[in-house]
């Protein structure tokens, strides 16, 4: 999606409406479980990053000296830290 986004203006307006939608479902969800926090959207919005990046990295962009489990277990923490 993202390669076609850049020249696509229509896959474009498409993809950030999906980022939107999925954005506040995911921040509206944890609002009615109780979460707190300020800035809700932009840590789900960095936390949607996060994954999507090493979604990316591990399957496409795979590299012999990266230890996947060990970066894995790296954005698992980063997502979390963003929550408590």
């Amino acid at each position: 999606m993202h390669s076609l986004e850049v020249g696509d203006g229509d896959v474009n307006k498409e993809f950030m409406n999906l980022q939107d939608r999925v954005t506040t479902a995911i921040s509206d969800k944890l609002t009615a479980l109780g979460y707190e926090g300020t800035h809700i959207e932009e840590r789900v919005h960095l936390a949607m990053n996060a994954v999507q990046s090493f979604a990316h990295e591990s399957v496409y962009d795979v590299h012999d000296y990266l230890d996947y489990k060990v970066m894995k277990g790296a954005v698992k923490k980063m997502v979390v830290s963003l929550f408590i």
